[in-house]
């Protein structure tokens, strides 16, 4: 009688703001693993980017991994607009708490920086991976 769901809202948010080729590849690789991870779970997810892995809304399924694999697959890692941008449009367009998963190249000063403007904004703190630690950060 008192039962209610709870409509789980992800947003995996990758950052190409300072990245070279090796990071680029490790970014792509953490989003394959992240993305097969929710389809496993059966837990819908959206894409953001400030790259050229660019947005898909939520969805999950057979299609939607598909088309998340082409846009790894094909990518060049090239940068098209703000990280900051894209965190106001994900925040927007979210339903809802949303959780997010950021994908960054490192994790420096300059990614904790935006990682806590995003948390600012959005209800929740964001999970934060990345293919390297910055010593002194």
């Amino acid at each position: 009688k008192h039962d209610f769901t709870v409509d789980i809202d992800i947003a995996v948010i990758v950052d190409i703001e300072f990245c070279d080729k090796p990071a680029a590849e490790r970014c792509l690789s953490l989003v394959r693993t992240v993305c097969d991870r929710l389809e496993e779970a059966r837990i819908p997810y959206a894409l953001f980017s400030n790259g050229d892995l660019f947005e898909m809304q939520k969805g999950i399924g057979r299609q939607h991994n598909f088309e998340v694999q082409r846009r790894i697959g094909i990518s060049k890692f090239v940068k098209y607009k703000s990280f900051d941008e894209v965190v106001l449009h994900s925040v927007r367009n979210g339903f809802g708490k949303r959780g997010f998963i950021v994908i960054l190249p490192r994790m420096d000063r300059s990614g904790m920086e935006r990682v806590a403007r995003l948390e600012s904004v959005s209800d929740s703190r964001a999970c934060v991976l990345c293919g390297e630690v910055e010593k002194d950060a």
